[in-house]
């Protein structure tokens, strides 16, 4: 029926359904509309949230990072600055020179990054003004190294630098410290945010239920949400420089960002997928990695520094930091968030200022200066090594001790209350600073320039005195010369004090000059005028008066030096100086002069150069002696070395064994004999040296050279002649030194001679003289070096293809016994090449001095009985050989390393016979000899001192505690079984 033909009631009724419809439509499009609009709305709002909070985090991690910037760039300045400092190159100011350009970057950044947060920016602009002033610190000791190394010593010890550091340190822990609990702040609105997203995203859900294309819709837009946050969580992981990873609560791989994949140089995150986090580091570091995870899966957070190299094997460290991913929903864990921060440079950075504090440690346990560390009541509580050895003491001796009551300043009531008084201004903030005698071991007291220091902490407090001293000696001896030469000249000052004179404007001596008369002798009438110019010498009167006419003209001062003749016709030199006196209209009045002799202080003068290019000359022979002393030294050491390993690779071969014990007894005796050329000269040089002279023929004494440098020339492949006069030629001299002069000669004529080279030996009479000429074919003597070649430490050749070379000692000690024998020996050479010549003058005894000569024969070595013998050594090695060695001759033998053992066990042992080492730990061993010796069964036994201290002094003091003989190491076997062959023959002394 068309609608038309329709009843008016029904139409009506079919409309108002209809527009109910329509407004059910459009209250249902309205709704949906709405829930559009709110379903939009939300997320757009969250997501923009999100946005802020992910800024907000970034920036947070960014000045977090800028603030350990800092740290790190100050740290590598003070590490290039600390090495310029100590060494002075320039190498070290690179690294500081980029550390600064870097910090003020990071600097800048930091302001940057804070600018939004006005306490945070407040706070970098201090950490700004921190920073500064610890650059400005650094460059200033730059600048004081270059001026002046000592002051930049005490610049850095004034602790100045480790103050700014604790401060910056502070501050920039405060920061981090802020932008932690922002961090944390951050991070929890972050949490709840995304948590009220969800709720709400839940709730538009339900109202979606209304109709199938609402809720399909709001799921799609769900979906698509969820990608989007996903996407924007994956933006913020990678927009950080850290490793960060995802993992389940087994602690599996989920997902790594890619700044971490970079860092871990990892190609393809899809092979790491589902991996355990924990394999992928090193077994040290696992236990560290599955306790985080477990305790992030309880709800804890975990941070650890550890070890583990990239994928590609590059070594790194990390800074970890492990925590738990909560749901929102009660808080529960789903995953694990693990953050790793390359910490490689900064390790670098903290291992490079360790090993400086070591180098520093080293350095200062190398100076020949004093350093000590003491608490503010005056208690030594460290030190460097130098103040222990030279005055011979331990550091147990003097740490834990009241400073003034240590070993340095015991010798003296008056120097110790004056360093306690030293020590109580210290601590109450004052430097003191004086010159002081420290004592030495077994020395005149050492002057140095001593300062006490306190030392503060960050607050300002007083904790430590630092205590230091410099040795001053030479500079006192410096000063002291200088003081008496200052004191000379002014005694030669007032001496020509009277020497005035006065000219008139025309500078003619018209005036009486009775200072001119008395120095010179000449009469007023000798002088008038330029007479005065005949009392100064003929070479130099010419130019006095030229410069003297020039001076008056130009009105200008008069300097000039000449020679005057003085009253009793010594020439005199004079320092001259004349100035004009002017008139108040700016003409000359007069001149007024005055002549200086200068005589004495040109001589001083001309001696102290002398003596300072002495000193050099010296320094450096000393420089090449012990340079040479240590290659002498080496050179036994070499076959030595492998004469121990040839006796462990020999097995039976007694053939080999015995070639190997006497080339090693060979090269021992050049040591022993290197060292006894050193004592012999140290003997001779203080005058403790004594001849034992006897009547003996020369022929005996050089038949004991010739056999001893026989087996050198055999080496050498060289021809000995010999010639010795059919007479008898006797002297009064000793043995065993007039021995050691023609060995020396006729060893350096071998060492100097080239190998099938040529030495003769040739002895005869001079009238009252016997002459030893010893002669060689070798490299000869250049002319410059005969005049030094007696000598000290003088070297004939110091070319390095030499292996022969000496210490530049034996000839000098030659020249000493021969002076000291009422001899002369001579040098000669016509140059290099042409061989050397070396000629010795003996005073021979007259025919009424010459008894009947025996030739000495040698005597059977005695037969030692079986003994009861002590050996006491701290050295185990020799205690032991020693004791092996008394064993395998029938001896029953007890053996103790340190002092008090050997006196618990003499007690007990009661020994016929006791070798006894000096230096000894716990008891020395001249206490113990002491103690021994007081004992009843101590007094008969023999105590024999086996010792490397051979000096006189040190014999004397032996002599002293009580001991029978006192022997030198390496000790001469066949003289220590003669004495102890004795032991039963003779009582031991008390």
């Amino acid at each position: 029926m068309p609608l038309t033909d329709r009843p008016p009631g029904r139409r009506d009724k079919e409309n108002d359904k209809r527009r109910s419809f329509d407004r059910a439509v459009v209250i249902g499009i309205a709704l949906l509309v709405a829930l559009m609009l709110f379903t939009i709305g939300l997320p757009y709002r969250s997501t923009r949230a999100f946005e802020e909070q992910a800024n907000s985090i970034s920036r947070t991690h960014e000045v977090m990072a800028l603030t350990s910037g800092v740290m790190l760039a100050l740290l590598d300045a003070e590490t290039g600055q600390r090495g310029f400092l100590l060494t002075g190159n320039d190498e070290f100011l690179r690294p500081y020179d980029a550390a600064v350009l870097r910090l003020d970057a990071i600097l800048a950044k930091l302001k940057e990054k804070t600018k939004d947060n006005p306490a945070q920016l407040s706070r970098s602009k201090t950490l700004v003004a921190l920073s500064a002033a610890r650059l400005a610190s650094l460059n200033q000791g730059v600048v004081l190294r270059r001026q002046n190394p000592q002051e930049a010593s005490a610049f850095i010890a004034a602790g100045s630098g480790k103050l700014q550091m604790d401060a910056i340190r502070q501050h920039a822990a405060d920061m981090e410290k802020v932008e932690r609990d922002l961090l944390d702040l951050r991070e929890r609105t972050f949490a709840a945010s995304y948590q009220g997203i969800v709720t709400m995203t839940l709730a538009a859900g339900a109202l979606s239920l209304l109709t199938v294309g609402v809720l399909v819709w709001v799921l799609r837009r769900r979906t698509l949400r969820l990608r989007l946050s996903e996407q924007f969580n994956r933006s913020l992981m990678d927009g950080t420089t850290d490793c960060v990873k995802v993992l389940d609560l087994d602690g599996r791989l989920l997902y790594m960002n890619n700044p971490g994949l970079s860092a871990m140089e990892i190609g393809d995150f899809t092979s790491m997928y589902k991996r355990e986090w924990e394999a992928l580091w090193p077994a040290e570091a696992q236990a560290d990695i599955e306790r985080s995870v477990t305790r992030a899966a309880g709800g804890e957070v975990s941070s650890f520094d550890a070890y583990c190299p990239t994928d590609s094997g590059t070594p790194k460290w990390w800074a970890v930091t492990v925590s738990p991913v909560q749901d929102g929903e009660g808080g529960r864990v789903v995953r694990v968030l693990s953050v790793s921060r390359d910490v490689t440079e900064r390790r670098r950075a903290e291992d490079a200022v360790r090993d400086n504090q070591l180098f520093a440690r080293q350095v200062l346990d190398n100076l020949i200066a004093f350093v000590g560390v003491l608490t503010v009541d005056g208690t030594l509580i460290d030190l460097n090594r130098a103040p222990l050895e030279v005055a011979g003491i331990s550091a147990s001796d003097v740490l834990g001790k009241n400073f003034w009551d240590c070993y340095w300043w015991s010798y003296s009531t008056d120097v110790q209350l004056q360093l306690r008084g030293a020590c109580e201004r210290a601590a109450a903030g004052e430097v003191v600073r004086y010159d002081v005698p420290v004592r030495m071991a077994a020395e005149a007291p050492l002057w140095i320039d001593f300062q006490l220091s306190p030392l503060r902490d960050t607050e300002g407090r007083i904790t430590h005195l630092i205590a230091s001293g410099m040795d001053i000696s030479e500079r006192r001896a410096a000063t002291t010369k200088l003081l008496e030469s200052e004191e000379r000249l002014r005694a030669a000052t007032a001496a020509v004090s009277e020497l005035i004179w006065t000219n008139s404007s025309d500078g003619l001596m018209n005036a009486d000059q009775p200072g001119w008369s008395e120095f010179t002798g000449q009469s007023p009438q000798e002088y008038r005028g330029y007479g005065w110019s005949n009392a100064v010498h003929p070479d130099d009167a010419p130019q006095t008066i030229v410069a003297w006419n020039l001076a008056v003209a130009e009105k200008r001062p008069f300097v000039f030096e000449h020679r005057v003749r003085r009253r009793d016709g010594a020439w005199r030199l004079c320092s001259v100086r004349a100035l004009p006196i002017f008139n108040p209209d700016g003409g000359i009045r007069e001149w007024v002069g005055v002549h200086a002799d200068i005589t004495d202080r040109k001589r001083d003068e001309e001696k102290l150069r002398q003596l300072a290019a002495d000193l050099s000359e010296a320094g450096h022979r000393k420089d090449e002696f012990l340079a040479t002393l240590a290659h002498e030294l080496r050179n036994p050491m070499a076959p030595l070395l492998n004469g121990l390993q040839l006796i462990k690779l020999a097995g039976g071969n007694l053939a080999t064994i015995e070639r190997v014990r006497s080339l090693m007894e060979r090269q021992l005796t050049q040591m022993v004999r290197l060292v006894d050329d050193l004592m012999d000269v140290n003997r001779i040089s203080q005058g403790k040296l004594e001849l034992r002279k006897e009547r003996l023929s020369l022929a005996t004494a050089l038949d004991s050279a010739l056999e001893a440098t026989r087996p050198l020339i055999g080496q050498m492949d060289q021809t000995l002649t010999v010639i010795f006069p059919e007479e008898p030629l006797i002297l009064d001299a000793d043995m065993t030194r007039l021995a050691q002069v023609f060995l020396n000669l006729l060893n350096n004529a071998a060492k100097y001679t080239e190998r099938g080279g040529h030495i003769q030996l040739n002895v005869e009479r001079d009238g009252s003289d016997a002459v030893v000429v010893v002669k060689d074919s070798g490299i000869g003597i250049a002319a410059e070096q005969l005049p030094r070649i007696f000598r000290m430490f003088a070297q004939v050749d110091q070319s390095l293809g030499k292996s022969q070379g000496g210490l530049g000692i034996g000839l000098s000690l030659v020249k000493r016994l021969v002076d000291m024998h009422g001899g002369s020996v001579e040098a000669r050479s016509d140059g290099l090449g042409q061989g050397s010549e070396f000629i010795v003058r003996l005073p021979l005894m007259t025919d009424a001095q010459r008894p009947q000569l025996a030739r000495a024969s040698d005597a059977p070595a005695a037969a030692m009985p079986s003994l009861r013998i002590l050996v006491v050594d701290d050295n185990r090695d020799s205690a032991n050989s020693m004791t092996a060695l008394l064993e395998i001759m029938g001896n029953d033998i007890r053996t103790a390393y340190d002092g008090q053992e050997g006196v618990d066990m003499a007690e007990a042992y009661r020994p016929d016979a006791i070798l006894l080492d000096i230096g000894l730990p716990k008891l020395n061993g001249y206490e113990a000899c002491r103690r021994i010796r007081e004992q009843p069964w101590g007094k008969r036994a023999m105590l024999i001192a086996l010792t490397g201290w051979g000096q006189d002094e040190d014999r004397q003091l032996s002599h002293e505690a009580g001991f029978d003989h006192h022997l030198v190491k390496p000790v001469d076997l066949q003289a220590l079984i003669t004495i102890l062959a004795g032991v039963n023959a003779a009582p031991a002394t008390s």
